[in-house]
């Protein structure tokens, strides 16, 4: 399977330079063309094709020119973190849960379903053909290898969607007890806390004293802001340095909304200081013996974005523009610095204490949605959650122990966690005893 497309030679063929970021309205609606090429959108193969693309292009046009409105407030420096670790954590976290319900206003997230992975097992989060030299498209070998038809490719048709309970999605990931990886939300509030804290100067002005923390919701792109020079610095979570060495080697990320970046981009155009440039921080967070409780974090200066689909744009319901974020590496690819994870931060432990007092605050606000069940099943769905969370701390305090037999010198975490092995056991059987009793 094939398909021709001349003059146009994609990133994925020029891996060692810098990927080209569209300079005008025209410029962006080839690219994102071609994107769409690449996830099988062809205008004259279906008629629900060229409807799709059309929409597509034009939605992207108006992100270029920032001309989709968004009812958000960019900068926001007024609060200030404390100097106490613990306290800036759960305010940092307090707000990560902010952001995913929007201040605590909406009760659902979009949760995408790929047909392809239920039915094959197989992950392919990525488009299904792509560009080779003399601009023509070839299905990609992970494709072809389960040898799929154009039906099931489709991503008009091979993605679901649904709306899954915020409150659910968030335990996911503030109940996840740490393993290879310390989680996202705890590395990036330490990352955060370090340098708005840990007396760093600014990137582009080189003052001390001048990196405030974004307090502002939605706040994609502008997480930290220099009050001297009007830069902004982007922080975002990878596994570790392999990661962050082919991020470097492409000299791209993938990132949040297409529209927010160039509302960002368009806002900083005016501000007219010769300094005020756009940074991303890159967070590491995988765990290693050498390191000990160490985690890098990079530094790259963004350059611009192009525009991109991934498998959320699809949805029949909103249309989603993502961001690829085009950046020169800094500081000769070494780190920035790095982030201490302390020995004493029970790093589940703490991000329940916040998960439960956030939402607790916002239950009589506005009480989660939760999606539509039979009557008197809700009780139950929610004890098997319960058990599934249980279950897969148990898991958790096995792997432990199987590095402790192996003599493993363990973390502190980890020694906690293996402390708590009979509640955990007593807590199923307490759970499976009264799902018995129903």
């Amino acid at each position: 399977m094939s398909r021709s497309m001349s003059g146009h030679f994609p990133l994925a063929e020029r891996r060692h330079q810098r990927p080209a970021i569209p300079g005008n309205e025209k410029e962006v609606i080839k690219q994102i063309g071609g994107i769409l090429k690449q996830w099988g959108i062809e205008a004259n193969a279906k008629e629900t094709h060229a409807s799709f693309e059309s929409r597509v292009k034009e939605i992207a046009a108006n992100c270029f020119n920032a001309n989709i409105l968004q009812t958000w407030k960019p900068f926001d420096t007024s609060v200030v973190l404390p100097a106490d670790r613990n306290e800036t954590l759960k305010i940092l976290l307090h707000h990560d849960l902010g952001q995913v319900t929007k201040g605590g206003t909406e009760g659902t997230k979009l949760e995408t379903k790929d047909l392809i992975k239920d039915k094959y097992d197989v992950f392919l989060p990525f488009p299904p053909f792509n560009f080779v030299r003399g601009g023509n498209l070839v299905l990609s070998r992970h494709y072809k290898e389960l040898n799929l038809s154009e039906d099931e490719i489709d991503p008009l048709f091979r993605f679901n969607y649904s709306k899954r309970p915020v409150k659910d999605y968030m335990l996911d990931q503030f109940g996840q007890p740490p393993n290879e990886e310390y989680p996202s939300h705890i590395v990036r509030a330490l990352a955060l806390n370090e340098v708005v804290n840990g007396g760093h100067h600014c990137l582009s002005c080189r003052k001390m004293g001048c990196l405030r923390w974004n307090s502002a919701l939605r706040s994609d792109f502008c997480n930290i802001i220099c009050v001297e020079c009007n830069s902004v610095y982007s922080l975002c979570c990878v596994a570790g340095a392999e990661k962050v060495s082919k991020l470097f080697t492409n000299k791209s990320h993938f990132r949040g909304s297409y529209a927010h970046f160039q509302q960002l981009r368009s806002l900083m155009d005016n501000v007219s200081h010769r300094d005020s440039k756009m940074f991303l921080l890159l967070a590491t967070r995988s765990v290693t013996c050498e390191r000990g409780n160490k985690l890098p974090v990079y530094a790259a200066k963004i350059m611009g974005a192009q525009p991109n689909l991934t498998s959320d744009s699809f949805s029949p319901d909103r249309i989603r523009i993502k961001s690829n974020v085009v950046f020169e590496p800094m500081l000769d690819k070494t780190a920035w610095f790095s982030v201490d994870v302390p020995d004493d931060l029970d790093v589940v432990g703490f991000s329940m204490e916040v998960f439960h007092a956030y939402f607790d605050a916002h239950a009589e606000d506005k009480p989660t949605i939760e999606p539509s069940t039979p009557k008197g099943s809700r009780s139950v769905k929610k004890t098997e959650q319960q058990v599934i969370s249980l279950k897969k701390v148990l898991a958790q305090i096995q792997s432990i122990k199987g590095k402790q037999e192996r003599g493993i010198v363990l973390q502190n975490w980890e020694l906690d966690l293996l402390g708590r092995v009979m509640k955990v056991v007593e807590k199923l059987e307490e759970l499976d005893e009264d799902d018995g009793n129903k």
